[in-house]
């Protein structure tokens, strides 16, 4: 099925994107020990450091964070999950209705 071809390529060049974004994250932060390194904090404004500070920021933001949220959320779910079943099951939805409705 060409929809189901282009969906698995679509993601695999996502995938791509993404690890290409995780290997800019270490090469700015690289790149700035070795930029220290050779002339010294002290040699450099601290709007510089600001700025690439800041790169590196939203590189860690858009390609980590979210990733650790989402896998967090998800995990947080599937874990809750047996536990939601088994209120259900027990009558707790019933019980929390009827305490809500003899306010």
């Amino acid at each position: 099925d060409a929809g189901w071809f282009e969906s698995c390529r679509a993601r695999f060049q996502q995938a791509r994107r993404h690890s290409q974004g995780v290997a800019e994250l270490s090469y700015v932060l690289l790149q700035y020990a070795h930029l220290i390194k050779a002339n010294g904090a002290r040699s450099f404004s601290l709007e510089m450091h600001r700025s690439i500070l800041s790169i590196t920021g939203k590189l860690a933001t858009v390609h980590i964070i979210n990733m650790v949220q989402t896998f967090a959320l998800l995990l947080v779910g599937i874990l809750w999950l047996p536990g939601v079943v088994s209120w259900l099951w027990t009558g707790g939805l019933s019980e929390l209705l009827q305490t809500i409705a003899a306010r």
